[in-house]
């Protein structure tokens, strides 16, 4: 998922904060031009259950004003979940 020429948001539904389940709370703005899986934060507050096909977020675009610079870092192109790369920031060149 991702566009080159729309800034990416997701939240979780307010049916499943609710229920107790927030989605992506720290980081919800994705790059414009970042294309690829997305791996979202979940952060249970109780004991829950979700299945398969459950709609848990939604996305909505926003269009920018200006200059786009796309995105070219180290996540582009993911195809599943990703570990943490913020080291590759600090490492010397």
């Amino acid at each position: 998922m991702g566009s080159n020429k729309y800034a990416p948001f997701i939240y979780g539904r307010s049916s499943i904060g609710r229920l107790g389940l927030f989605v992506q709370i720290t980081a919800p703005l994705g790059d414009i031009g970042f294309n690829g899986k997305w791996t979202l934060q979940l952060n249970p507050v109780k004991p829950l259950r979700i299945y398969p096909g459950m709609r848990i977020g939604q996305i909505f675009f926003l269009k920018p004003f200006g200059e786009i610079a796309l995105y070219s870092g180290k996540y582009q192109n993911s195809s599943g979940p990703n570990k943490s790369q913020i080291y590759k920031d600090f490492q010397k060149k």
